[in-house]
């Protein structure tokens, strides 16, 4: 019977998911399913046990409750990107060990390269062609002072003069 109840969820929690998520691809959708399922069964089954049939109630209800929030967390992330990318000037994510985190398409395209090839690496190896920060980095600085910073460059590869700027993020804690 448990294993009977099991599949009949999966199956649901399914069509559920492809029903309230059709605009994601299937990928994403197989995702959640399977997240959610992991994590879930358990719960309803030991309220199902706890609670006879009013369990499984509880767990559906807590069940489309997660799946509204992670909806909404995957639109905002999905409208966060599009607007990044939307950007036509060169924009880049650079963590404190200077290695790029995200990058805009702009910033992909001036570098002839896809934006997940950039991830990783280290803006000043791509940005100025060196092996470590170049003595006016605004980056560098920015790490040090906690305050914006710029520069103006000259890009060999690309033939222009860049203003390179830089901003500290501080994470909410």
């Amino acid at each position: 019977a448990g294993y009977l109840y099991y599949s009949n969820y999966k199956t649901h929690l399914r069509a559920e998911v492809e029903k309230q998520l059709s605009s994601i691809d299937k990928l994403k959708a197989d995702e959640l399913v399977n997240w959610q399922t992991e994590r879930l069964v358990a719960v309803i089954s030991f309220c199902g046990i706890l609670l006879g049939g009013t369990g499984a109630c509880f767990g559906l209800v807590w069940r489309r409750q997660r799946l509204r929030f992670y909806r909404k967390q995957y639109d905002t992330a999905k409208e966060w990107n599009t607007t990044f990318d939307s950007i036509t000037d060169m924009v880049s994510i650079v963590g404190s060990d200077f290695r790029l985190k995200q990058v805009n398409k702009a910033f992909a395209k001036a570098l002839c390269v896809k934006p997940e090839d950039l991830i990783g690496r280290h803006c000043y190896g791509l940005v100025h062609g060196t092996n470590e920060p170049i003595p006016d980095c605004p980056c560098k600085k920015t790490l040090l002072t906690n305050e914006p910073a710029k520069t103006e460059i000259f890009h060999e590869d690309l033939n222009k003069y860049l203003e390179i700027s830089t901003s500290p993020v501080f994470n909410a804690q």
